[in-house]
Protein backbone atom coordinates (compact mmCIF):
# COMPACT_ATOMS: atom_id res chain seq x y z
CA UNK A 1 0.00 0.00 0.00
CA UNK A 2 1.65 3.17 -1.01
CA UNK A 3 0.91 5.83 1.42
CA UNK A 4 3.03 9.19 0.19
CA UNK A 5 2.94 9.97 -3.76
CA UNK A 6 5.97 9.35 -6.18
CA UNK A 7 6.07 13.56 -6.20
CA UNK A 8 6.68 13.56 -2.38
CA UNK A 9 9.35 11.60 -3.08
CA UNK A 10 11.04 13.07 -5.83
CA UNK A 11 10.47 16.57 -3.88
CA UNK A 12 12.43 14.73 -0.45
CA UNK A 13 15.45 13.46 -2.84
CA UNK A 14 16.07 17.16 -4.30
CA UNK A 15 15.83 18.88 -1.01
CA UNK A 16 18.67 15.89 -0.07
CA UNK A 17 20.70 16.49 -2.34
CA UNK A 18 20.27 19.96 -2.02
CA UNK A 19 21.13 20.33 1.61
CA UNK A 20 23.76 17.51 1.10
CA UNK A 21 25.71 19.97 -1.46
CA UNK A 22 25.24 23.02 0.73
CA UNK A 23 26.78 20.92 3.58
CA UNK A 24 29.88 19.83 0.92
CA UNK A 25 30.75 23.55 0.15
CA UNK A 26 30.80 24.39 3.76
CA UNK A 27 33.30 21.55 4.44
CA UNK A 28 35.05 22.99 1.85
CA UNK A 29 35.13 26.63 2.76
CA UNK A 30 35.83 25.37 6.48
CA UNK A 31 38.62 23.43 5.29
CA UNK A 32 40.49 25.43 3.21
CA UNK A 33 40.45 28.91 5.60
CA UNK A 34 42.29 28.26 8.63
CA UNK A 35 40.77 28.59 11.86
CA UNK A 36 43.31 31.08 13.28
CA UNK A 37 45.94 33.92 11.73
CA UNK A 38 49.28 32.71 12.98
CA UNK A 39 51.86 35.34 13.55
CA UNK A 40 54.99 33.14 13.46
CA UNK A 41 57.60 36.51 14.84
CA UNK A 42 55.37 36.51 17.98
CA UNK A 43 55.33 32.57 17.70
CA UNK A 44 59.42 33.08 17.64
CA UNK A 45 59.70 35.09 20.02
CA UNK A 46 57.57 33.15 22.55
CA UNK A 47 59.69 30.29 22.03
CA UNK A 48 63.01 31.84 22.76
CA UNK A 49 61.67 33.50 25.56
CA UNK A 50 60.71 29.88 27.21
CA UNK A 51 63.84 28.42 26.14
CA UNK A 52 66.01 31.10 27.15
CA UNK A 53 63.85 30.84 30.71
CA UNK A 54 64.82 27.08 31.37
CA UNK A 55 68.38 27.46 30.65
CA UNK A 56 68.39 30.64 33.09
CA UNK A 57 66.78 28.36 35.60
CA UNK A 58 70.43 26.30 35.21
CA UNK A 59 72.56 29.35 35.32
CA UNK A 60 73.66 28.81 31.53
CA UNK A 61 75.45 31.52 29.47
CA UNK A 62 73.02 32.48 26.68
CA UNK A 63 74.00 33.66 23.02
CA UNK A 64 70.94 34.99 20.89
CA UNK A 65 71.33 35.10 17.17
CA UNK A 66 67.76 35.89 15.98
CA UNK A 67 68.05 36.44 12.36
CA UNK A 68 69.79 32.82 12.16
CA UNK A 69 67.62 31.36 14.08
CA UNK A 70 70.38 30.06 16.64
CA UNK A 71 70.47 29.82 20.24
CA UNK A 72 73.50 28.93 21.99
CA UNK A 73 74.24 28.34 25.78
CA UNK A 74 77.63 28.00 27.53
CA UNK A 75 78.11 26.48 31.14
CA UNK A 76 82.10 26.39 32.47
CA UNK A 77 83.16 23.64 34.65
CA UNK A 78 83.10 19.65 34.56
CA UNK A 79 81.88 19.17 38.08
CA UNK A 80 78.85 17.45 38.92
CA UNK A 81 79.22 16.24 35.50
CA UNK A 82 75.56 13.73 35.57
CA UNK A 83 73.52 16.85 37.02
CA UNK A 84 75.31 18.82 34.14
CA UNK A 85 74.13 16.88 31.30
CA UNK A 86 70.68 15.84 32.88
CA UNK A 87 70.06 20.22 33.16
CA UNK A 88 71.15 19.99 29.86
CA UNK A 89 68.82 17.08 28.25
CA UNK A 90 65.69 19.70 30.65
CA UNK A 91 66.94 22.72 28.63
CA UNK A 92 66.57 20.64 25.21
CA UNK A 93 63.17 19.40 25.71
CA UNK A 94 61.99 22.57 27.26
CA UNK A 95 63.28 23.98 23.71
CA UNK A 96 60.86 21.90 21.60
CA UNK A 97 60.86 24.10 18.98
CA UNK A 98 64.52 23.85 18.15
CA UNK A 99 66.33 21.23 17.29
CA UNK A 100 70.52 20.58 18.36
CA UNK A 101 73.38 21.10 15.94
CA UNK A 102 76.05 21.20 17.79
CA UNK A 103 76.79 19.61 21.90
CA UNK A 104 80.42 19.70 23.69
CA UNK A 105 81.14 18.67 26.91
CA UNK A 106 84.34 18.59 28.20
CA UNK A 107 87.13 21.15 26.32
CA UNK A 108 84.53 22.68 23.90
CA UNK A 109 85.69 25.04 20.91
CA UNK A 110 83.57 27.36 19.78
CA UNK A 111 85.33 28.31 16.83
CA UNK A 112 84.06 31.86 17.17
CA UNK A 113 87.45 33.24 17.62
CA UNK A 114 87.42 32.76 21.99
CA UNK A 115 89.18 30.32 23.24
CA UNK A 116 88.30 26.88 23.90
CA UNK A 117 86.90 25.95 27.36
CA UNK A 118 86.15 23.44 29.83
CA UNK A 119 82.28 23.10 30.11
CA UNK A 120 79.44 22.28 28.67
CA UNK A 121 78.33 24.09 24.89
CA UNK A 122 75.51 23.26 22.84
CA UNK A 123 73.67 25.52 20.27
CA UNK A 124 70.08 24.75 18.86
CA UNK A 125 68.52 25.33 15.73
CA UNK A 126 64.89 27.27 15.59
CA UNK A 127 62.56 24.50 13.27
CA UNK A 128 59.90 26.56 12.56
CA UNK A 129 59.83 28.12 9.43
CA UNK A 130 56.90 31.27 8.14
CA UNK A 131 57.33 30.44 4.79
Amino acid sequence: MNILSSKYYKISGLLMLFFSFIIMIFSAYIYTKPYKEINFNELKRENYTTCEAAAKTFNYRIEKDFPKNRISFEKRGIENWEENLGTASYVMQACNAFKPIDFCYGTCDTSKGKPPFVGLQMELLYMIDDK
